[in-house]
């Protein structure tokens, strides 16, 4: 046999098995097994440049930030609560460092206060819309809808203001919670910021544009939000206040900007994800709603009330919710 003829056959036969590891990747891609699932999830957030999304949401989250501790501030002026306001501050103190300014810019008259707190309410709403358009962005292309120019309605800025409101008062239920000591205190201040959080994330992923009125398609983002929100709040509160203070030594207040800073992309880059956990989820393995009213003793309820079905999306079948939302219009 000469050397030709088996260079020949052994390009026949690695062409064949390239073909046949092709075709087992490809079938594994569209299996639902646990391999298949992780690389949809892969594929749509790079297909939607949901990194990029979110470090949009992380520089609005900042513009967004300053202007509620400035309405905080305020209130907390005229209203006599300097008090809370030290609590907040010390909560705050490892996340953001434009807290301490504001307070020091913050201690004037009560009329003073007053104007503080209008101009961060206008603030507030100016910066919240920003950061609406780009949450509407997130899920629309994480659910592969017509892109198009939004504006987000008034009940999104107030779902924004809540969520930024709830994180403060879970800081705060965390770091009181804790200083007490032990075990089962921490325990339960750190399962009590998982359910603030996920709650919080909930109301506003109803609130954006979805392909599926299914209420229990938005469940696994906000529990993804909720645990990695409440794990890098841990972490913030925990491990790191001893390192900034010997960095402060050296590096002055970058090093308090640079946590901010990186705080904050991993919030933004935790919500673009979740987007994209809720649409891959949903279309590949169902929703929550669908398990539950499968059950036996449950599944009669939306034939009896048609209002439960429409409600949670119920009259699509299994089949079609796994195909991609832009065919299903």
């Amino acid at each position: 046999m000469s050397s030709r003829v088996l260079a020949q056959r052994l390009r026949s036969r690695f062409q064949s098995l390239q073909h046949a590891a092709r075709v087992r990747i490809d079938s594994i891609r569209e299996s639902d097994g646990p391999f298949g699932v992780l690389y949809a999830y892969y594929e749509r957030d790079r297909d939607v440049h949901a990194p990029v999304l979110g470090s949009a949401i992380a520089l609005r989250l900042f513009l967004f930030m300053i202007p509620c501790i400035l309405t905080v501030v305020g209130l907390a002026n005229v209203l006599h609560l300097q008090e809370v306001l030290g609590d907040l501050l010390d909560a705050a103190r490892t996340e953001s460092s434009v807290a301490e300014d504001v307070l020091d810019a913050a201690s004037t008259s009560g009329r003073g206060g007053f104007g503080l707190a209008l101009s961060g309410i206008v603030l507030v709403l100016w910066t919240g819309r920003s950061l609406a358009t780009v949450l509407t962005a997130c899920s629309l292309g994480a659910w592969r809808m017509p892109a198009r120019q939004p504006r987000p309605k008034a009940r999104m800025l107030v779902a924004l203001v809540g969520l930024m409101f709830a994180i403060v008062v879970g800081t705060i239920l965390m770091g009181r919670i804790r200083a007490f000591g032990g075990l089962a205190l921490t325990t339960a201040s750190i399962v009590a910021t998982v359910a603030l959080y996920s709650a919080a994330w909930f109301a506003i992923s109803l609130i954006l544009p979805r392909a599926t009125n299914d209420p229990g398609a938005q469940l696994p983002g906000a529990a993804l939000v909720g645990i990695g929100l409440s794990l890098l709040q841990l972490t913030v509160s925990l491990w790191l206040p001893q390192r900034i203070s010997n960095a402060s030594e050296t590096m002055g207040t970058l090093a308090s900007a640079v946590v901010s800073l990186g705080y904050l992309f991993f919030v933004g880059r935790l919500t673009s994800v979740s987007f994209v956990v809720n649409a891959v989820t949903f279309e590949r393995i169902g929703s929550v709603s669908q398990l539950v009213f499968s059950l036996p003793g449950v599944r009669a309820v939306p034939r009896r009330w048609p209002r439960v079905a429409a409600y949670f999306d119920l009259a699509r079948s299994s089949d079609e919710a796994r195909v991609p939302p832009e065919t299903i219009a």
